[in-house]
């Protein structure tokens, strides 16, 4: 069966199983994207020269589809034009069925799921548990280097899909904002009162929703506890996820996604939050 004939509208992640089945299909695109956020963030393209999914690309998250104009940390999307330069080098075509996976947190695949999206492409999808969890399943490796055609992909903004630092600002009383980030950057330092969280954001670290074994997402029953151990109503029709720099934010937009709800996310998450003085910032001490 072709990708064109599967129904994968619905889903935001493909296993190692079901992307095996459909390796030889000329509109598939898989791209590694393997990296590391450290000081400073880095891609990581000596991981995917010494193995990777056979027919993937790399895809270099420091320089598509971000404004490279901009700090790493601020995490922010390109303009139109670039966005169709980044879609054009990368070889992507509006029925392409476009396949992310980097390590087994999910952060840099989530990532550009969001921004594929957010630009216009539907048919894009995270690899449940990433490379890990491929080479758990002791699928083929290879270390040849595919060259990509042209894409003729071209950007449309989904602008529902992003919110900018106003919209959180003068958000409804009803809207829920998520903070993706672990529990001790959502508290903050006694001693640094400019670090916590955006008041009112309620916590759900994006590890916790990925199991980290295998590196796969939890099956659907644990993620939805999850958020309702965070008092989360799901059901909810505005909610916002954010972290500190619109990475970790994606891991729970997929999440969320997975189990059938949407969220918007900030893409200048707390690290634009925070600059400003003038604009509070929360913690929780004890």
């Amino acid at each position: 069966m072709l990708i064109r004939e599967l129904d994968l509208s619905n889903t935001v992640v493909i296993d190692a199983e079901e992307l095996q089945k459909h390796m030889k299909d000329p509109r598939l695109k898989i791209f590694d994207i393997r990296g590391e956020w450290g000081t400073p963030p880095i891609a990581k393209p000596d991981d995917y020269f010494q193995g990777h999914i056979p027919n993937a690309c790399y895809l270099d998250w420091t320089r598509e589809l971000i404004d490279t104009d901009v700090a790493l940390a601020e995490a922010p999307v390109p303009d139109d034009s670039r966005a169709d330069a980044s879609f054009a080098s990368l070889g992507i075509h509006a029925d392409d069925l476009v396949v992310l996976y980097g390590d087994d947190d999910h952060m840099f695949a989530s990532r550009l799921w969001w921004v594929m999206q957010y630009f216009g492409l539907k048919n894009v999808k995270v690899l449940n548990g990433g490379w890990k969890n491929w080479c758990a399943c002791g699928y083929e490796v290879s270390i040849e280097v595919p060259a990509p055609e042209t894409g003729s992909f071209r950007a449309t903004r989904q602008e529902h899909l992003r919110c900018e630092i106003d919209a959180v600002i003068h958000r409804s009383t009803d809207t829920i904002l998520l903070d993706g980030r672990g529990a001790e950057s959502h508290r903050g330092l006694p001693h640094d009162p400019r670090t916590g969280h955006i008041p009112g954001a309620v916590n759900v670290p994006f590890r916790s929703l990925v199991d980290t074994h295998s590196g796969l997402f939890k099956d659907d029953a644990a993620i939805k506890a999850i958020f309702a151990e965070a008092g989360i109503e799901l059901g909810h029709p505005n909610i916002i996820s954010s972290c500190g720099s619109g990475y970790a934010g994606s891991v729970v937009v997929v999440a969320l996604r997975k189990i059938g709800v949407g969220a918007a996310l900030y893409d200048g998450s707390f690290s634009e939050w925070q600059k400003d003085p003038a604009r509070p910032v929360a913690q929780i001490l004890k």
